[in-house]
């Protein structure tokens, strides 16, 4: 199995950066403010607000913890032709759901404009929450109390939703879910309840994700064989189809044109053992 791993480090993981991805984090996902008046406002803040959460939580595209920033600049009406122009009180707005529950509740931030141009008013405000540092800490704060209720003190009710996801076969959810509660003062039963999830994730997906990877590997397409990786990666090393995810491994790395690369990988990988694939697996599964 260590080929496995080797490959999908050198197609999937070289891709992804996962430096600050910690287990005694909460994972959150972080949705994209859109700010159509002016697109590079949007893009500023979208960049601060990922490096500043990513300090305190781990990013993932998965997460059940969902935060949604919005740039509202007010209602907007037209004013002197096609001058447009807005009312209301301009705020960034930060709405948390936690996701198979309805719970949810948001932070605002407000600042004194001093334009009316939609345009500016989203640069302004955008401006001044990126050079305040306590709203950054309150907004952080205001995450972990909303996570806390429902991780920390409730996080035994969480396992009711896992169970209902397995029921559902819904592993991968399942595992996201169970993964988040590792930070929990749950972590004891988590992490068992984490592997003993992934061995019956491995098992059952094994048949399905071996077939696909095959059809991909034997087309003899290096773009189809990329996309092969990652059905071999979760497979486990302990999965009944692991000798046939070798084979498969093995024969991506005969066909690939950066063989040279991917021999270099294996020997610096051949220590690898089932715990460090999970790590990778669990990885790659919350946070892409």
């Amino acid at each position: 199995m260590k080929k496995i791993i080797v490959l999908s480090l050198v197609f999937i993981f070289s891709q992804t950066s996962f430096a600050q991805f910690s287990s005694s984090n909460y994972t959150i996902r972080l949705t994209r403010a859109k700010f159509k008046q002016n697109y590079a406002a949007s893009q500023k803040f979208n960049t601060d607000l990922n490096e500043n959460l990513s300090n305190s939580f781990n990013i993932g595209h998965h997460s059940n913890i969902i935060i949604k920033p919005v740039i509202n600049t007010g209602k907007a009406h037209l004013i002197e032709g096609m001058d447009i122009k807005a009312t209301g009180n301009p705020q960034l707005e930060f709405i948390i759901q936690e996701k198979y529950s309805n719970k949810d509740d948001i932070f605002i931030y407000k600042k004194q404009i001093t334009t009316k141009n939609i345009s500016s008013m989203g640069d302004q405000l955008v401006a001044l929450f990126i050079n305040d540092a306590k709203a950054h800490d309150d907004l952080t704060q205001f995450i972990n109390n909303f996570i806390n209720l429902s991780f920390n003190e409730g996080c035994i009710k969480q396992f009711e939703k896992i169970d209902n996801l397995v029921q559902e076969q819904k592993y991968e959810d399942a595992i996201r879910l169970v993964s988040n509660l590792i930070p929990s003062p749950c972590k004891s039963k988590a992490k068992s309840i984490q592997s003993e999830l992934i061995k019956k994730y491995s098992e059952t997906i094994c048949k399905s994700k071996i077939q696909q990877a095959s059809i991909m590997v034997n087309s003899g397409v290096s773009f189809q064989m990329k996309r092969a990786i990652p059905l071999l990666l979760s497979i486990s090393p302990t999965a009944p189809c692991a000798k046939e995810a070798i084979e498969l491994a093995n024969k991506i790395g005969s066909k690939m044109d950066n063989t040279q690369q991917i021999s270099a990988d294996i020997k610096r990988y051949q220590s690898s053992t089932n715990a460090e694939w999970q790590k990778l697996f669990l990885m790659n599964l919350i946070q892409n």
